[in-house]
């Protein structure tokens, strides 16, 4: 029974990490959006770079889900 188990548990504890990380990045994002009142165009991009990650995270999750 145990080795039924480990590849949920394992699904499980994968799911959660991924979760948990996109949770963290979007928080950092809106984090450095708040900080950054005065924007240059290279701290536009690194926000706008901060973004696409957070959205592909959240595409990972999406996927991992089907």
């Amino acid at each position: 029974m145990q080795t039924e188990k480990e590849p949920t548990n394992m699904a499980c504890n994968q799911f959660f990490r991924l979760i948990f990380h996109a949770v963290s990045v979007f928080y950092a994002v809106q984090t450095l959006s708040l900080l950054v009142a005065d924007k240059t165009d290279a701290q536009r991009q690194v926000l706008s770079l901060l973004s696409n990650i957070k959205d592909l995270f959240f595409l990972s999750v999406t996927l991992f889900l089907q």
